[in-house]
């Protein structure tokens, strides 16, 4: 992690260089944690690593807070830590995005403009070596020299030209976690988490010294409870047609007015009623949310679809880029394609990266495994 604060407009971007991919660190999060407005934010979930809150910082928002419940490194895997795999991660990222959106890398002004083409890499990285050697294409050095000096035909490589969207990272912050805690409401609070049967994680009580992670909120199209919705939806899925649909159903069977001079009995006229004077709307409201139900299914179809893909697109570019995935994904880490648990992936230099003759691309089935 590095101390330099980070610039949450984006106006710049970290140095893409080879020291600084060998070394990722992580920006300090400008933000004041002490400007968190808890009437407002909202406990997301909890897991193995930590807990997530949706937040604001005074006016600014919605973030995604992560705290970690172990500030270092944990007792099971001593060479793994949550905090520094995400702080690296998160890091790589920020200068990946850089690396495939500069097209030009500008010096003094004294220097004239020094154009780079985009990362050249091997398509299929199956060992670290190769991985590795993907990864350090990104770095300015590698474009500029590779620019200079066009590699071998016989390598076969591929540019990068895009990379899909991912949670932007808004930095680290540190936190005394107990404090926030007392600040909270008390259905928000996080206790711990049950990993297993035989361990349980949470905030250790004698230390003070935790880490906080700031990530782009992102909201779910599946409209769950951890979402204000954003006015994005109705409560009949977004499909204004339909709820015009089942609200003109709905007027189509109003019980018919009341006749002037009506002598019949209430339930007499029940009787009438239902032995055919109501005929036409009762045939027409079975038709009318059969249709509502098969626009809903379109609808839904489309946007599961529409989530594969880009689940897909994140999956090609991590790979290409030498990452690997956890060995246990799941669907609930991602959120409309987006990746937003940065923990379930590792990159090449980090603990627990290998890859060998048997390990290929993760399919999009695997990555989005239900939830045990």
């Amino acid at each position: 992690m590095s101390d330099e604060l980070m610039d949450v407009n984006a106006t710049t971007s970290p140095p893409v260089t080879v020291r600084n991919f060998a070394m990722p660190r992580l920006r300090r999060c400008p933000f004041d944690i002490d400007t968190i407005d808890w009437r407002r934010a909202r406990k997301l979930g909890a897991g193995a690593d930590g807990c997530v809150y949706r937040v604001y910082f005074g006016d600014r928002g919605p973030f995604a807070l992560k705290l970690f419940w172990i500030p270092d490194a944990v007792v099971e895997f001593p060479t793994y830590s949550a905090v520094h795999r995400e702080c690296q991660n998160a890091a790589l990222l920020q200068m990946l995005r850089a690396s495939v959106d500069q097209t030009a890398t500008t010096g003094s002004s004294s220097e004239k403009l020094d154009v780079t083409g985009p990362p050249l890499v091997h398509p299929n990285p199956m060992d670290f070596l190769t991985a590795s050697d993907n990864l350090f294409s990104f770095a300015d050095e590698v474009r500029r020299a590779r620019q200079k000096q066009p590699p071998p035909p016989e390598l076969q490589l591929v540019p990068v030209t895009s990379m899909p969207r991912f949670a932007k990272c808004h930095g680290w912050l540190p936190c005394n976690v107990h404090e926030l805690m007392a600040k909270m409401p008390r259905h928000m609070r996080s206790h711990g988490f049950h990993v297993d049967r035989k361990t349980y994680r949470t905030f250790d009580q004698t230390r003070t010294d935790f880490i906080g992670i700031v990530y782009e909120y992102i909201p779910s199209h599946d409209g769950d409870e951890t979402d204000d919705g954003g006015g994005t939806k109705d409560d009949n899925g977004g499909n204004d047609s339909t709820g015009e649909e089942l609200e003109s159903c709905k007027k189509s069977t109003a019980p018919p007015a009341a006749r002037r001079y009506n002598t019949r009995s209430s339930t007499i006229q029940a009787v009438h009623d239902a032995n055919g004077d109501n005929e036409q709307p009762r045939q027409a409201r079975p038709a009318a949310i059969a249709a509502s139900n098969e626009d809903t299914k379109d609808t839904k179809d489309t946007e599961d679809a529409m989530h594969r893909n880009r689940v897909s697109a994140v999956a090609d570019f991590l790979w290409l880029a030498g990452f690997k995935f956890c060995s246990q994904p799941l669907a609930r880490n991602w959120k409309n394609g987006v990746l937003v648990d940065h923990s379930e992936i590792i990159g090449p230099y980090s603990s627990g990266w290998q890859r060998g003759p048997r390990n290929t691309k993760w399919s999009v089935e695997r990555l989005l495994t239900p939830s045990g």
